[in-house]
């Protein structure tokens, strides 16, 4: 017989539960960067403000079973729950074991039912498709106003990537692959950057780069992307990722000249096209 799934509520600091977290975020095939730790330790200082953390930590027999990573934050009268690390183009959802799923859903959820006199409100974006967490929420007595999701295209690739060129259209093959040369011979080179201080150059050049691109077509850029704090936590968040197997910064030179900066963040079964300049 399955254990009885207990919560915890963490209220007072994330650096606590990091290590359990890790674990959670290692064990859970469907993660994303988005949910890991390392991009909670990042976002904290820079978007956190007057917010306190609102971690619920699931266990079964004394072990954490799962993890719903929320903040706290007032919204004039209202007390908000709101997913910690989140932003209109990001993915969150509860971090669970695979065969537990369904379970820490319905913890989590039965808990938020529990101590609805600490919140007014649960604003929960960027939910993937088939996440437990709504149909819990329902089950758990929760009025749920459903809004559309933000898109995110993605492509399923093949094994290889011959068979992704075979698959592809003889045009748009041939010209990938015109592409693909200049690479080859060398008239693009691209470089991977792991230290510490290239990436946060290469961030800044970033951020210069892509302010640049849309002032450059008359086009209006999110003015938080052009701001410091966007660039510092940027740089924070990769500094934390690459080493950690999640993230990684490419720089491209057209014949030594440092034309574009890439941001990307990866899992061993996805991989997030994410800023670039």
């Amino acid at each position: 017989m399955a254990a009885r799934m207990e919560v915890d509520l963490h209220a007072d600091d994330i650096d606590s539960i990091l290590p359990e977290w890790e674990a959670l975020f290692e064990a859970d095939p469907a993660a994303t960067p988005f949910s890991s730790p390392q991009w909670a330790r990042a976002w904290w200082p820079h978007w956190a403000g007057s917010a306190v953390p609102w971690l619920l930590v699931v266990r079964e027999g004394g072990r954490a079973a799962g993890l719903a990573p929320l903040v706290l934050r007032r919204r004039g009268p209202f007390r908000v729950l709101a997913p910690l690390g989140r932003d209109p183009s990001n993915y969150w959802d509860v971090l669970a074991l695979p065969d537990r799923r369904e379970s820490v859903a319905a913890a989590v959820a039965g808990t938020l039912a529990e101590r609805v006199g600490d919140w007014d409100a649960i604003a929960l974006g960027g939910v993937p498709a088939g996440s437990a967490i709504g149909p819990a929420l329902e089950g758990a007595g929760l009025r749920v106003d459903r809004r559309d999701p933000v898109p995110h295209p993605g492509i399923e690739l093949p094994a290889s990537f011959e068979d992704y060129l075979a698959a592809l259209p003889a045009k748009r093959r041939k010209d990938l692959r015109r592409h693909l040369r200049r690479l080859d011979e060398g008239e693009v080179v691209r470089r991977e950057l792991t230290g510490d201080g290239e990436i946060a150059a290469a961030v800044e050049t970033w951020q210069d780069l892509r302010v640049r691109w849309w002032r450059e077509r008359g086009r209006t850029l999110n003015p938080e992307h052009a701001s410091p704090r966007f660039r510092g936590f940027v740089s924070d968040l990769m500094r934390l990722l690459v080493p950690a197997g999640l993230g990684l910064v490419w720089e491209y030179r057209h014949r030594d000249e440092l034309v574009g900066v890439e941001l990307s963040l990866v899992t061993e079964r996805c991989f997030y096209a994410w800023l670039d300049g």
